[in-house]
């Protein structure tokens, strides 16, 4: 659920954000915690795109046109 939230509050700040999964926990800890029990939870990458290289926002169905009230 923690990860859920960040990822929503780094989106409603209108930045980018990539989850890593796949990453080597132990090495990550070697390297940023040697002498403390803090320990590697997730890895992302939080940022602000490039306005140049962003795509604008795909087009959405109106709500007529997918809904039906009966």
């Amino acid at each position: 659920m923690q990860a859920v939230y960040f990822i929503i509050a780094a989106r409603l700040l209108a930045m980018d954000i990539n989850p890593m999964l796949g990453f080597d926990e132990q090495s990550l800890n070697t390297a940023f915690f040697p002498d403390s029990n803090i320990r590697v939870n997730r890895v992302s990458t939080p940022e602000y795109g490039e306005p140049s290289t962003l795509y604008a926002r795909a087009p959405r169905f109106g709500f007529e046109e997918v809904n039906q009230i009966i």
